[in-house]
């Protein structure tokens, strides 16, 4: 993974794995990970907003 693709990963990564009482989690595979990170570049949208674009919730890994 180039540089740009690990910073949008470590950026959201932190947040996995704390409580958000309010939110809907998904899990995706890694692929499809893959696939929302290029998605993230190209479109130069968040990731939360990708993955709400995407599936209406956000994600767990």
């Amino acid at each position: 993974m180039d540089e740009k693709r690990l910073e949008i990963l470590d950026k959201y990564k932190k947040h996995f794995g704390t409580s958000f009482p309010n939110r809907k989690f998904i899990r995706v595979s890694n692929e499809d990970l893959e696939k929302i990170i290029d998605n993230c570049i190209r479109e130069n949208k968040t990731y939360t907003t990708i993955m709400r674009e995407k599936y209406g919730k956000d994600i767990m890994l």
